[in-house]
């Protein structure tokens, strides 16, 4: 009988571990999607979509109005990262690997290319 004890320091010490790996994990995400507008009106020029594994970043114009649209990553820490513009016209899509800074918070603003102002898309961890 003198083996229960360390049998359940045993369980106890696993038990403890498993429940830290689990709440020190890391969640899931989802891909972040939105659109790309115009400020104060809000009409839709196109779409982003950024695709945490990999890094991904697609952009996608959906308007006929013969302007491109653009969508510049930006952080805190590092500043403007990176544009990715889909300038094929009505209906294309152009898509880029960023490689960003793990852990690091990046800002996406989409504007259509040759216009001031620009939206936030969407914000997402690398």
């Amino acid at each position: 009988m003198k083996y229960r004890p360390k049998v359940l320091k045993t369980l106890a010490v696993l038990f403890a571990g498993v429940t830290l790996t689990y709440l020190t994990a890391e969640n899931a995400r989802a891909d972040d999607y939105g659109y790309i507008t115009k400020p104060q009106s809000g009409t839709i020029y196109g779409t982003a979509r950024f695709i945490s594994d990999g890094d991904q970043l697609r952009v996608c114009d959906s308007r006929r109005d013969g302007y491109a649209v653009t969508v510049a990553v930006w952080n805190q820490r590092d500043g403007f990262v990176a544009r990715v513009t889909a300038s094929g016209g009505y209906g294309t899509c152009t898509a880029r690997n960023l490689n960003l800074r793990e852990g690091a918070r990046y800002g996406f603003y989409g504007y259509r290319t040759g216009e001031p102002g620009a939206n936030i898309v969407f914000w997402d961890n690398a």
